[in-house]
């Protein structure tokens, strides 16, 4: 009897491994279903030209950071970002890669929005935009139409954070925080943590929110589309009268005058209790 449950025990481990296993491969598809395309150029992290496409390739779910200044400025990452795309899709896949679709084929730029796949050295099928996301080289950037791996790459911007690649490799550095009131041009594009005293806490329209430093010099944004993806039970309201800091790469937003930066997820983010700094995300 004791031999016939130690079998069954044995069959039940491995028939949740092999689940476990079938599920992480249901995110790839299968290669003959994508579109294969030919690279002719990298623009930056999330932007390709192809053969194939007069428009170019912007790919799904992320934003990586930028390379040339525009309405936000040249990001200390964007280079290691392109150089990252440059390496993978011309040395590794020797400029072949293999498009997926979501909802909608094309933006408002009329670019083509894809998941980008590529085969590495050892043939197996690996989507860019969530290795990006998983070495922190991109964030997140979700819209309705373009969604059906959101939860791929809510795990991949968390994976980035946990193992500190990419942009949160600085994240434990205490020397890259500032006062709000202390920000100026030369932290543009830089990755800091910005520490403010919470005036107020609002919300513009029906997908942006705001939280507003004291002196309303910086105000730490986060689109309505990431705020439902990653702060599930974060009440952002709390954090009115609180001492706290803000992570992220500093812009400034010309229309209001303020620096800021656009928020993703709970752990960007530090409370103050009695004057001690807190985990993140409380």
């Amino acid at each position: 009897m004791r031999k016939i449950s130690s079998f069954f025990l044995l069959l039940l481990v491995i028939l949740s491994a092999v689940y476990a296993n079938s599920q992480e491969l249901i995110t790839i598809p299968d290669i003959e279903n994508l579109e294969k395309v030919k690279v002719s150029s990298i623009l930056d992290g999330d932007t390709i030209n192809t053969y194939q496409y007069a428009e170019s390739i912007r790919l799904i779910g992320i934003d990586a950071p930028e390379i040339k200044a525009g309405s936000k400025p040249i990001s200390e990452y964007g280079y290691k970002s392109y150089q990252f795309v440059k390496d993978r899709l011309i040395n590794v896949a020797n400029r072949n890669v293999y498009l997926e679709f979501d909802e909608d084929k094309f933006d408002n730029y009329g670019r083509v929005l894809a998941y980008v796949y590529y085969e590495d050295e050892e043939g197996n099928l690996i989507l860019l935009n969530e290795e990006l996301l998983k070495n922190g080289l991109a964030r997140p950037l979700f819209y309705e139409d373009t969604s059906k791996k959101q939860e791929i790459f809510v795990k991949a911007y968390i994976q980035a954070y946990e193992d500190r690649k990419g942009i949160f490799e600085k994240y434990d550095d205490e020397s890259i925080v500032v006062e709000s009131d202390a920000l100026t041009q030369k932290d543009l594009g830089r990755m800091r943590w910005v520490k403010v005293k919470v005036k107020d806490v609002i919300k513009e329209g029906e997908n942006y929110y705001k939280i507003i430093s004291e002196g309303e010099d910086f105000y730490y944004g986060i689109r309505k589309q990431e705020f439902d993806a990653f702060f599930d039970g974060y009440d952002i309201y709390d954090l009115v009268g609180e001492e706290v800091m803000f992570w992220g790469e500093i812009w400034f937003d010309q229309r209001t005058g303020q620096y800021e930066i656009l928020g993703r997820a709970p752990f960007e983010i530090k409370r103050f209790v009695n004057g001690v700094q807190g985990e993140e995300g409380v």
